[in-house]
């Protein structure tokens, strides 16, 4: 998993939560979105229904790369509106800690068509964003 460096993360939410993505065994992981266009993309993707499951391209020797099975709503309301949002660095923290209490320990970026961008660890963003504070430094993605 690779380190956030700078990034000012957009995220899709509903009133249940924010969109989650599947990876192919089964893990959950925050969606995260370079730029409003791609989280609109993935909003159209939740809204399709999908009538038959699809199995998850994998590659045995892929490792750095998971294979990913479909994205994931928070809520199972059909046609629940997804809000895409750039939450300021305070509510992403809150965002963050809140999906690693719920159990969801990674977040993908830009995730599509069964691949992320990257993905990366909650909990180690969490523990790199209280180093800064404990620093004084501003908070930043």
């Amino acid at each position: 998993m690779n380190q956030i460096e700078h990034l000012q993360p957009v995220v899709l939410v509903n009133q249940a939560g924010p969109a989650l993505w599947r990876l192919a065994e089964g893990t959950l992981a925050l969606a995260l979105f370079s730029d409003t266009a791609r989280a609109a993309a993935y909003a159209e993707a939740l809204a399709e229904p999908d009538p038959q499951p699809r199995e998850p391209a994998r590659d045995e020797s892929a490792v750095d790369e998971p294979a990913v099975d479909e994205p994931a709503a928070t809520d199972d309301s059909p046609g629940e509106a997804w809000q895409v949002k750039s939450p300021d660095p305070l509510q992403m923290t809150r965002m963050l800690a809140a999906c690693v209490r719920a159990g969801v320990q990674v977040a993908a970026l830009n995730p599509h068509a069964g691949e992320a961008q990257r993905l990366f660890d909650l909990a180690e963003i969490l523990r790199d964003v209280r180093g800064r504070l404990q620093r004084g430094e501003p908070l930043r993605f």
